[in-house]
Parts: C-alpha cells; structure tokens; sequence
C-alpha cells in the first residue's frame, strides 16, 4: 500500500512510523466504507490511541491518517456516514 503526500506529512505530525501503520493495517480493529468521501476507512491502535486510516476506493492507496476515538465511530455509523 502506498502513502500519498498527504497521508506522509501526517504520519510526521503524528510521529508513526510508515511500517507501524503497514503492520497495524495487518490486525485492523474495524473496516467501513465512508459515503460521504466514497474512501475506505480502517480503524487502527498505535500506541494505546485509535486512527481512522483513510484508503482510496481500490484501497490501493492511504490518504490520509487521523486520531478517532469509539464516540466518534458510533457517531459516523447512526449517522450512516460510515458502513
């Protein structure tokens, strides 16, 4: 999978190294489809803190990365956002 410019520059801000997110994308907590953004989105822990992982549609490809948290997740999904 590869890291668009983007998704590179947040791992910096964040401090993760590209192999950790490689590696927790492996034991992935949770998968949904985002309707909004029509872009996959796979839920990761690193370091005791869960990210939302933001993948393409041939999930070929890792947008973006950012902090979530569980309220925010059952959020997205009643509001149908997430699926």
């Amino acid at each position: 999978m590869k890291f668009t410019g983007h998704a590179k520059i947040k791992l910096e801000i964040y401090g993760i190294p590209e192999n950790d997110v490689i590696l927790a994308l492996k034991k992935t907590i949770n998968e949904f489809f985002d309707e909004k953004e029509e872009a996959y989105i796979k839920i990761i822990q690193w370091q005791n803190t869960l990210f939302a992982v933001v993948c393409d549609n041939m999930q070929a490809r890792i947008i973006t990365i950012y902090k979530t948290d569980e309220q925010t997740i059952i959020n997205r999904q009643k509001s149908k956002r997430w699926t």
